[in-house]
């Protein structure tokens, strides 16, 4: 082979690799990840990508039919300038388009002027989603407005001011867009000056067209505010309402939450505006929450000794508020007990919910009063314990094994000694506790291992879920801490003098686990002390001996622990396993009958009720009785 045919053979092979090389970079320009197809808006003909290029820091993309579209400004700083075309390998592109999140998340850009490029008509979504320091946009004129609009801009916080030269498709007014005929808001800009923004009558408001306010606080609307027309002003007012940041807002003037500076005072909601907030709340949750943890900042300041109560007792005390404060919604009760679908609701569904869903009587609500599901509850359960000083998530999981679909709460005990091993998780669930016929502790203080709780084992699928969230608990751990547990250190099932002996034999140095501490800390404060073995004394030795529990241990409580051990005659019932067991030791057997003897004529406790509580019902008892009445069940 003679080295020209060589060198040809070569020329074409290379020639040949080049094409494909370019045939390939083509087909991956032709579908980019997240690129829609685009049409040509006048023959609706699909335009196909011929490659990128970077202008200025600004990628564009060629199509056939010499078209460009802004793919990218991701690298772009300080002012952006959209020319009408660019020009590339002698031709001239139209710019038509601003595509899917061109300049999203650019911080360093302050100002985009497109007023020059008629030849755009659309901006996608999310094209300049959270650039934070955007100040001002110089919009194209024959830009035309799409449904999603809102997104386009979203998370600008920064942005001051819209302006355009001669707009076709909508209008810019003061700084900010509206519709073609005026009638709607589209985007209002997130930084604009001014605390006043007046609301013409049939002017509407786009969803988020008002978003991340930095100024705007008073809305003025052209009518006198009555009780009668509170509720379609808000509701009119509540795309605006929803935008504005910080603690208030005022239409008219007028301020619908009163709040007392030290939360000593129960917030307040203007007596014109009450039932039009009650109506309306879910639709402005900034407002609305806020408003929420300034109510659960006011019940703990209320009813919490900070100085005094261990975080069990706050738990406790929050725990009888909120059961006693707000029900369970009965329409969303009839939809479950129906087994139809619930697909949710935002009054029901938001942090502000047990402190605002509230609902006069009617065939649907046999009672006025406050309603939530257990969404709203365990969002108020969390705010209230953390405006109490107390560590508490809002979690949910599913029963039935999917996703997230019950919430309860998982609250933490730290140690007062400082000791992260002696910190303690339980689980509170204030929607099961909360009955009909007046609410329980069965849920409350339980155990995180899921066989515990007394919930499906599926609820290990949890999921810290509410964005007030303090961070302070990101994995639960599974031991089986339990309040229900309390005082039975040796783990038997049982309360009883041996127990008794375990906590002495602690304190004169032997060993306990973690969950045993936790089971003798009967006091709630952190450690293992003398304190304890008084109170665990004190339930003892009130029952001891007296096996027929009739007040006083004598012959008769001697033959009934005959007839238990030797005869075999009846059962013992649980709550009397703490009188049989006389020598502490454990076991009920004819150790206990010597000792028996004894104690002979001594006085016990003989109320019927007291003696078949069990030792935690019996501590919970004793707290409510402390507790002021509207604590109480």
């Amino acid at each position: 082979m003679s080295k020209k045919l060589s060198a040809r053979i070569a020329t074409v092979l290379a020639t040949a690799t080049m094409a494909l090389s370019m045939q390939t970079a083509l087909n991956a320009a032709a579908a980019p990840p997240k690129r829609p197809i685009y049409t040509n808006p006048e023959t609706g003909e699909v335009m196909r990508p011929i490659c990128d290029i970077t202008q200025n820091d600004i990628v564009y993309s060629l199509y056939e039919g010499n078209v460009a579209h802004v793919k990218s400004g991701k690298d772009a700083s300080g002012t952006v300038q959209i020319p009408n075309a660019i020009y590339a390998d002698g031709t001239y592109y139209v710019v038509t388009a601003i595509e899917y999140e061109a300049f999203k998340d650019n911080a360093n850009i302050t100002s985009v002027d497109m007023q020059y490029a008629s030849g755009i008509t659309g901006i996608a979504d999310s094209a300049f989603w959270n650039c934070s320091n955007l100040v001002t946009v110089a919009l194209p004129k024959n830009m035309e407005i799409h449904d999603n609009f809102n997104t386009v801009f979203y998370n600008c916080d920064s942005l001051r001011e819209f302006t355009s030269r001669y707009p076709n498709h909508y209008n810019v007014i003061d700084g900010v867009i509206y519709n073609e005929d005026n009638t709607e808001i589209i985007k209002y800009p997130s930084a604009k000056t001014g605390e006043t923004f007046t609301l013409n009558d049939g002017i509407s408001v786009r969803f988020n067209a008002f978003q991340n306010l930095k100024y705007l606080k008073n809305i003025i609307v052209p009518e006198q505010i009555t009780e009668s027309n509170a509720t379609e002003v808000l509701n009119r007012c509540s795309n605006i309402i929803s935008g504005i940041q910080g603690t208030s807002f005022t239409v008219n003037g007028i301020d619908p939450f009163v709040y007392s500076e030290d939360d000593s005072e129960e917030p307040q909601i203007v007596p014109v505006f009450q039932d039009g907030i009650y109506e309306t709340f879910q639709n402005y949750t900034n407002i609305s929450d806020y408003y929420a943890k300034r109510y659960a900042a006011y019940i703990a300041k209320k009813y919490v000794d900070m100085e005094n109560d261990n975080e069990m007792v706050r738990a406790l005390k929050l725990h009888n508020w909120l059961c006693n404060h707000v029900q369970y919604d009965p329409v969303v009760k009839k939809i479950l007990d129906n087994n139809e679908v619930y697909t949710g609701d935002e009054k029901n569904h938001c942090d502000a919910s047990a402190f605002l869903h509230y609902e006069k009587a009617s065939d649907e609500y046999p009672e006025a009063g406050f309603y939530t599901v257990c969404d709203g509850y365990s969002r108020a359960y969390s705010l209230l314990l953390n405006a109490a000083g107390v560590c508490c998530e809002a979690v949910d999981g599913d029963p039935n094994g999917g996703k997230y679909g019950h919430a309860w709460n998982v609250v933490k005990l730290y140690a007062y000694d400082n000791d992260p091993t002696n910190d303690r998780c339980y689980y509170v669930d204030t929607t099961w506790d909360d009955k009909d016929q007046g609410w329980k502790y069965d849920f409350f203080m339980c155990s995180t291992n899921p066989d515990d709780f007394d919930h499906s084992k599926d609820f290990i699928n949890w999921r810290i879920y509410t964005k007030h969230s303090n961070g302070q608990l990101t994995e639960i751990p599974y031991k089986t801490y339990s309040i229900k547990r309390l005082g039975d250190i040796n783990e038997d099932g049982f309360v009883t003098g041996a127990d008794l002996k375990v906590l002495e034999d602690y304190m004169n140095g032997s060993y306990l686990t973690d969950v045993q501490k936790a089971n003798a800390d009967l006091n709630f404060d952190g450690v293992i002390e003398n304190t304890d073995v008084d109170i665990l004394s004190e339930y003892v030795y009130s029952r001891i001996g007296d096996v027929n529990g009739d007040g006083i241990v004598n012959e008769a409580d001697h033959l009934s622990l005959n007839n238990y051990i030797e005869i075999g005659i009846h059962r013992m019932a649980k709550y009397m396993k703490i009188a049989a067991d006389v020598n502490m030791d454990g076991n009920i057997d004819e150790a206990d009958l010597d000792a028996i003897g004894s104690m002979y004529g001594q006085t016990r406790e003989n109320d019927r009720t007291l003696i078949r509580q069990s030792f935690f019902e019996r501590c919970l008892d004793k707290l409510l009785q402390s507790f002021p009445e509207e604590l109480r069940k």
